[in-house]
């Protein structure tokens, strides 16, 4: 059993995987998810919206993703022999030239007494590589992260922070 910042649980069973998804490419518009042109796993999904997480039976599926309203059996992008393990993940639908998922595996344990866990995934198009600054410090906390990619978890003391991303490597947020 583990719960999400945003207040959500989950509790995962060997053979299941919590599956959370995000959409990140602008080009897109508002769609339908469906896995195996069965099951709907995301309705009406707009552009930068992030779903809480659902758990599904691990598993090799073919996703779909239709206009609102669409037919799976007919799909506009179809991402075939997704293999979801046990375990948590979080796939990130962006654009990069042509439309492409990233799977980012979540940890679900508990951070020490007194920290929060954070992560970085950059899905931001037409930008390429970025540095995330904390701006009070000021200090790095990723460096080069490539666009498509995401940053290990880092554990912070609770509090108040203030970010800021760095464009052009000029260490100014």
């Amino acid at each position: 059993h583990a719960q999400f910042q945003d207040g959500s649980t989950v509790s995962i069973q060997p053979s299941e995987t919590s599956l959370r998804l995000v959409h990140g490419s602008p080009t897109a518009g508002d769609v339908d998810i469906w896995a195996n042109a069965a099951v709907k796993l995301a309705d009406t999904f707009q552009f930068t919206d992030g779903l809480p997480p659902a758990t599904v039976a691990s598993g090799t599926y073919d996703i779909q993703v239709t206009a609102v309203g669409g037919d799976p059996q007919n799909p506009l992008l179809e991402f075939t022999d997704v293999t979801l393990g046990p375990g948590a993940l979080t796939v990130a639908a962006y654009d990069d030239g042509s439309p492409t998922i990233l799977g980012v595996p979540d940890d679900l344990s508990a951070p020490a007494t007194g920290a929060f866990r954070v992560r970085a995934i950059h899905i931001a198009d037409g930008i390429g590589q970025v540095d995330i600054w904390e701006t009070t410090g000021p200090s790095p906390l990723w460096v080069d992260l490539d666009f498509g990619a995401y940053g290990d978890y880092l554990e912070l003391d609770a509090g108040q922070y203030n970010i800021g991303i760095d464009l052009d490597n000029d260490q100014v947020p």
